[in-house]
């Protein structure tokens, strides 16, 4: 049962979860939390190791150590989740990876009515969504041109 017991520690400290949260969500004390996190208790009810799996979101599967797959649906090794933790902890610092990756933002077509001062005439054009955000959000003119 040593797999299973070090794969919910893994999981939670991964997440960023306490014993705490996760006794909570599986309907336990934090010391019987605990005590299965260490493998004192060796048998574990199999309605908590799902209740444990999705709270960790993974399978009950992977933690009994039956898969190396964490997910069913998408198969991430645990460099990857790795990874992924890391970039969604580090919002700051997503669009230079964006960049270096050549992941692109999001665009949105639209409709270019005005001539603009170079005499383009009107057409479709991209737009990222943040311009438009920005575009929504900015202050209105008022005053002369």
């Amino acid at each position: 049962m040593a797999i299973l017991n070090d794969r919910i520690k893994n999981r939670r400290k991964l997440l960023n979860k306490t014993l705490l949260e996760l006794a909570e969500y599986i309907g336990v004390k934090e010391a019987t939390m605990q005590r299965y996190e260490s493998g004192e208790i060796k048998s574990i009810p199999y309605d908590n190791i799902v209740l444990i799996a999705e709270c960790l979101d993974c399978t009950p599967q992977y933690l009994m150590g039956w898969s190396d797959y964490i997910k069913t649906e998408i198969n991430f090794t645990e460099h990857e989740m790795d990874l992924i933790t890391a970039y969604r902890n580090q919002p700051a610092m997503q669009k230079a990876v964006d960049r270096l990756l050549g992941i692109q933002e999001e665009k949105v077509v639209v409709f270019q009515a005005a001539r603009s001062t170079n005499n383009t005439p009107p057409g479709y054009t991209e737009i990222s969504k943040s311009v438009i955000e920005k575009l929504e959000n900015a202050p209105d003119f008022k005053g002369d041109l």
